[in-house]
């Protein structure tokens, strides 16, 4: 009998845990109010925008291939071999 009741306290626990994780936005349990919907509705515009924003300015900056070398202006340069002279 004690084992039993320690199972159902557990399950209780955990069924309780998940039940706080479920959101208000699409749970038929909780319906939302005209304002809620509208805020909603706002955030999504706005996330939209700032998407597209930020996808606009990514195409304005140039794709580079070259390799960099932060540390090319405290090295000396490469000696010159027989190859290049």
């Amino acid at each position: 009998m004690r084992i039993l009741t320690v199972a159902v306290v557990i399950s209780a626990l955990l069924i309780q845990a998940s039940y706080a994780q479920l959101s208000s936005i699409g749970d038929a349990a909780v319906p939302l109010t005209a304002d809620e919907r509208a805020e909603i509705a706002k955030q999504k515009r706005e996330e939209k925008a700032n998407d597209e924003a930020y996808k606009s300015t990514m195409k304005r900056f140039p794709d580079s291939n070259q390799k960099v070398d932060p540390w090319g202006g405290i090295r000396p340069p490469a000696p010159a071999t027989a190859g290049n002279k």
